[in-house]
């Protein structure tokens, strides 16, 4: 149980981090804050997106202002802003005093999933030695944080070339080449690390794929990006002779309880689009249960 609590930690902090930089990214993109006075509790330490001088954002066509001074004004505001977002409005299992709606289960589960390989006796009408055992979906989520698993079988739709790709099977290629570079074995299938057993040192053999986690954008983000991040269409699918699929995804989604402020995340109102517009004021449960399909509310 402790392993499964650390491991929600740590991919829900991960799975923030990446809403963070993404409705930053957003908020400038769209001068949410150009112009404006600081509407966050000033921080010395908070984040800045970009490592670029003002010279490379204008030339990168991220910033089109009359001094350095305004682009690092509306910098540090979008980031201001988007992590009080990432920590108001995503459910990561801690407690928040303003929102009086929260329960004690949080609305971000960590789940565990078990996937069947496909026998020879389906699809006898077909030669496919494949088979859907999840159809094609996207989630009502900021992030779907997803540990890579052995047997691979989640496929994520590729718009820009019309196709399926397997992540997991991506995560091996680049543990190769990894392995690859550094002199080891490419078809090994353990990876010794260091970790500490209280006060003692000690080195333990994890399997490959321990190192790595698929991070997919979720409605809530795409909604929160002004679409600029599109939720990812993904299935399961199992393979022929091959075992049963585990998965462990963390499904992170909003605080029941919590409204969404455009001003105060978002900045000028009129750079907002209609979508998050119609979001302004609503309860992040109301918009969560708005997006699911008919069939689920009717």
């Amino acid at each position: 149980v402790e392993n499964m609590v650390d491991a929600f930690d740590v991919l829900s902090q991960l799975g923030k981090d990446i809403v963070r930089v993404a409705v930053a990214a957003s908020n400038m993109e769209y001068d949410a804050f150009l112009g404006q006075g600081s509407n966050a509790e000033k921080s010395s330490d908070l984040p800045m997106i970009s490592g670029l001088t003002f010279d490379d954002a204008e030339i990168a066509g991220i910033a089109d202002m009359d001094s350095e001074s305004d682009y690092v004004n509306a910098a540090k505001l979008s980031s201001e802003a988007a992590v009080l977002l990432a920590d108001e409005l995503i459910d990561d299992g801690r407690v928040r005093a303003d929102n009086i709606d929260q329960g004690s289960i949080s609305m971000s589960p960590h789940r565990i999933c078990r996937y069947e390989g496909k026998t020879g006796s389906d699809d006898k009408k077909t030669d496919s030695k494949l088979k859907e055992t999840f159809g094609a979906h996207t989630d009502t989520t900021f992030m779907t944080m997803i540990p890579v698993a052995e047997v691979s079988g989640l496929e994520v739709f590729d718009e820009g070339v019309n196709k399926w790709f397997r992540p997991e099977l991506l995560a091996r290629q680049v543990w190769e080449s990894d392995r690859q570079k550094q002199g080891l074995d490419p078809t090994g299938q353990t990876d010794t690390v260091t970790i500490f057993d209280g006060d003692e040192e000690k080195e333990v053999d994890l399997p490959w794929y321990c190192r790595y986690v698929v991070a997919m954008p979720g409605e809530l983000l795409q909604i929160a990006t002004r679409n600029e991040v599109a939720a990812a269409v993904h299935r399961v699918v199992s393979v022929k002779g091959e075992n049963a699929r585990i998965s462990a995804p963390v499904l992170l989604r909003a605080r029941a309880g919590m409204r969404m402020n455009l001003p105060k995340y978002f900045g000028n109102i009129d750079s907002a689009g209609s979508l998050l517009k119609e979001c302004n004021g609503m309860k992040l449960e109301d918009i969560h249960n708005a997006l699911q399909p008919s069939n689920y509310t009717d």
